[in-house]
């Protein structure tokens, strides 16, 4: 089975690699809390300046972080 942190489905896979059921939720996504969510800039973006090579530089870095702005939704799958 996957999930994205994000999103709101369960893939699980068959041997083959083929899906074999989604599960979906329906609901709308939660924000995540003003204070959480500036903890977590903060850290982020320390995170990202103690990178010793210039971000453009860094192979397989999401275009999200690329952003440095983490998500304003809590993910719903932990």
């Amino acid at each position: 089975m996957t999930a994205e942190g994000a999103g709101y489905d369960i893939v699980e896979w068959g041997p083959a690699a083929d899906t074999v059921r989604l599960i979906s939720f329906d609901r709308d996504p939660r924000a995540v809390p003003d204070s959480e969510w500036r903890d977590s800039a903060r850290a982020f973006r320390e995170r990202l300046d103690s990178v010793p090579v210039p971000l453009d530089d860094v192979n397989g870095m999401s275009d999200i972080a690329r952003t440095r702005r983490p998500p304003d939704v809590l993910p719903e799958i932990h």
